[in-house]
This record gives C-alpha cells, sequence and structure tokens, in this order.
C-alpha cells in the first residue's frame, strides 16, 4: 500500500535481511499491508499512568537482559549490519549505559514541575 496516496497496487512486500558481506539471506519478513497502531497507542497510555519506581525497574531490567544478551545481540548486528563484533559490542553496551543512565535520572525528571513564562 502506497501509505502517502492510500492506494493499494496488489504487490505484497517483504523485508529481506541480508549479512552485507556474503548477500545471503538471513531472514525474510512479510511487511503489513497497514499497520496498527491502536495497541501501541493503549500501551503507551498505559506505560504513562505507570509509576516512576516501577518505570526504574523495566528499564533496569532491559540493561540486565541486553548485558545478558550481548554476544548474542552484538552477533546478530554483525550478521545483519557487517559492523565488526567490537563496535557491535561497543553499540550493546552504549545501549545498557544509556538505558541505566535514563533509569538513573527517572525520578527527577519526570517530577511534575511549573514552569512560568510571559505566554497567557
Amino acid at each position: 500500500m502506497d501509505f502517502a496516496a492510500g492506494i493499494n497496487f496488489g504487490i505484497r512486500m517483504q523485508y529481506i535481511s541480508r549479512n552485507p558481506f556474503t548477500r545471503q539471506t538471513v531472514q525474510e519478513f512479510a511487511c503489513q499491508d497497514q499497520p496498527d497502531l491502536s495497541s501501541i497507542h493503549e500501551a503507551f497510555k498505559a506505560w504513562r499512568q505507570t509509576e516512576v519506581g516501577e518505570r526504574v525497574t523495566c528499564v533496569n531490567r532491559l540493561a540486565v537482559v541486553l548485558e545478558d544478551r550481548r554476544s548474542t545481540m552484538a552477533a546478530l548486528i554483525t550478521e545483519e549490519m557487517g559492523k565488526p563484533m567490537m563496535e557491535a559490542e561497543a553499540e550493546i553496551t552504549k545501549c545498557i549505559t544509556t538505558a541505566r543512565y535514563f533509569a538513573s535520572q527517572a525520578e527527577e525528571w519526570l517530577l511534575p514541575r511549573v514552569i512560568h513564562g510571559e505566554a497567557r
């Protein structure tokens, strides 16, 4: 479907993940005709109502999962994007560091604030 024009030309698109070095197909994915964003919006509304402490726990858990699966994820990055293994591992490390940093700052950043200004 051409989302900009709202036209479906009857072509079933596929996303093919290839190893950039060997050109071998890693995996094929069928593209959705039209994305269903309602479940994403519902998840956002639920997350928005989740207590900050619980959000922090989730983000810290993400860091742990990334750490536990670092080698597997780095290998996948290398296979799908051709990134050297050392750089792929550094990318996972960056994600772990970022998750932990955001978790450590969340309570302060998400405090209700009144911002005074000249706008009326």
